[in-house]
């Protein structure tokens, strides 16, 4: 069943993958033909004012999903609705105060003044970022359903109704774009296709889960309080996540202006392919440490973390050369030569992104088992001194200085990772590097399938 749920879970993903390539290169041209570079540019801005709000979620969904997974694979369906109820209760409350303070901010904000746009009116601004608090507001309350599934095994189905509901969002966003060129009927549409989402995963949920729901019954104050430090840990990834990526687009924004912002968000969401990359794999093998570690199974569990390792360091190195050779001919073709490859700027985002690859698939185990705290901790500190270098920078060498800000994150999470791993593990960490060097693991499942074939064969 292990097998069989992971093959699952990596074609779910990579349905993911294949959405997320689609929208990126689809949207970029898309925006460029209808809109200039400088309303692109507030866009990209505005849009990054309310994913902040997504650290609201205090990562109460994500230890939920994990406890639950752990405590129905340890047959304790009392623990699991308990988890589910508590999480649930804090999800709705946070988003009924962020809904009034974005309402608030509707009114009081002098977004003028703030963004200094040039190309959008103001009247569009704040319809537009109200619209999208809203839309991620849906996102915070949609997360809970992750426990839902995957405490029924049912990972990849929650994967690919969720990948669906994105990929229906991106097509309401363009067809605004392309029929009205409104940011405002972009992000209506946007938030309506994110609540047809949630109907649909509620709808879902129902047919297949008797034992798990949606409520407030099994609600536990005690359980709120004992499950506060981990989902914190993961509100600090979440937060650490927003400040190295729409920190830094910020930065550029506020520092360069809206042009060099497209300049700097193509080039790294063509670089971060990388990433996305390892994040499938990561994601695919996340659920299965819960389960794992919810019996007991560190035999597996441990082979497991090895295979992802090998696989992850393999795809980052072939993919980062595969783009650097293909970068210059794709980016002027994907932006309507809008924008052109800066190699200096393409191979340090390279960089950052291949250390990326080589560390964050090992935290599949430390956050599928609630595990994540020194790791997303580390995350949020190495996130904000990137900011920090970066601003300093900035002035200086412009988006370079920007993009080697990057690395030094990079360079924080790889050696802490790996070790904490392997200590969960109880695995040497040179026994991880070389076996990995000689992709032991991969060979051996290789050399398993070819022997099982041939058995079938005879």
């Amino acid at each position: 069943m292990l097998k069989k749920r992971l093959a699952q879970n990596f074609g779910a993903n990579l349905y993911v993958q294949f959405v997320n390539v689609i929208v990126q290169i689809g949207s970029v041209p898309l925006f460029l033909s209808y809109w200039t570079k400088e309303r692109y540019g507030v866009w990209i801005l505005i849009s990054a004012i309310p994913f902040c709000l997504s650290i609201g979620e205090a990562g109460f969904a994500t230890s939920a999903a994990n406890e639950v997974s752990m405590a129905m694979a340890d047959g304790n369906r009392e623990r699991a609705l308990r988890s589910l109820h508590t999480a649930w209760g804090f999800l709705v409350a946070i988003s009924i105060i962020l809904s009034a303070a974005g309402v608030i901010c509707f009114f009081v904000v002098p977004w003028e003044r703030w963004l200094k746009p040039s190309a959008v009116t103001i009247h569009e601004v704040r319809w537009s970022i109200l619209l999208l608090i809203f839309f991620t507001l849906a996102g915070i309350l949609l997360s809970i359903f992750r426990a839902v599934y995957r405490a029924a095994y049912k990972y990849a189905r929650y994967t690919f109704v969720t990948t669906s509901g994105n990929l229906a969002e991106a097509i309401g966003m363009a067809l605004a774009v392309i029929f009205s060129h409104s940011m405002i009927y972009a992000a209506g549409l946007m938030l309506l296709m994110r609540l047809l989402t949630f109907a649909a995963l509620y709808l879902d949920g129902r047919t297949f889960s008797t034992d798990l729901h949606l409520g407030l019954s099994a609600f536990s104050f005690a359980e709120l309080k004992q499950s506060w430090r981990p989902s914190v840990m993961f509100m600090a990834g979440t937060l650490g996540s927003a400040i190295y990526i729409q920190g830094l687009t910020l930065l550029v924004g506020a520092g360069l202006g809206a042009a060099a912002v497209v300049v700097f968000n193509t080039t790294r969401t063509m670089t971060r392919v990388i990433v996305q990359f390892v994040t499938m794999i990561q994601s695919s093998v996340w659920p299965e440490f819960s389960y794992l570690f919810g019996v007991g199974d560190f035999a597996r569990a441990r082979r497991l973390n090895e295979l992802a390792f090998e696989v992850a360091w393999t795809a980052s190195a072939v993919l980062a050369v595969m783009i650097f050779f293909v970068a210059p001919w794709l980016m002027p073709l994907w932006t309507h030569h809008a924008v052109r490859v800066d190699q200096t700027l393409l191979v340090i985002l390279l960089t950052s992104a291949v250390l990326n690859g080589v560390w964050s698939v090992t935290a599949g185990l430390l956050l599928g088992t609630n595990q994540h705290q020194g790791l997303t901790l580390r995350y949020l500190m190495a996130a904000t001194l990137s900011v920090i270098l970066g601003a300093l920078s900035i002035h200086r060498v412009g988006l370079y200085g920007v993009a080697l800000a990057m690395i030094p994150c990079e360079l924080i999470m790889l050696p802490y990772a790996i070790s904490r791993t392997c200590h969960l593990l109880r695995q040497p960490v040179k026994e991880l590097i070389f076996d990995s060097i000689q992709l032991r693991t991969t060979r051996h499942m290789l050399a398993e399938y070819y022997h099982h074939r041939l058995a079938k064969v005879g």
